[in-house]
């Protein structure tokens, strides 16, 4: 039997925090059915794109498995 695909899906929202030593970033979203904040793992692909990143920007990301595997900021 072969093993499940990954869960890919995209968020967006404003970057609340970027932590570079632990590769952790928090972005708050708010929509319709949620007010949350997203605190998820960066990979190492992503590293490089992201350390221009404050508190404030708005992104888009994806994500698979807890881990963002793509990001693009918003203007």
């Amino acid at each position: 039997m072969a093993a499940p695909k990954p869960m890919i899906w995209r968020a967006g929202g404003v970057v609340n925090a970027f932590d570079p030593k632990t590769k952790t970033l928090a972005v708050h979203q708010v929509n319709l059915h949620h007010d949350r904040v997203l605190t998820l793992k960066v990979g190492e692909k992503e590293m490089k794109g992201i350390s221009e990143l404050k508190p404030g920007d708005l992104v888009n990301i994806w994500i698979t498995d807890r881990m963002v595997t793509a990001l693009n900021k918003v203007g």
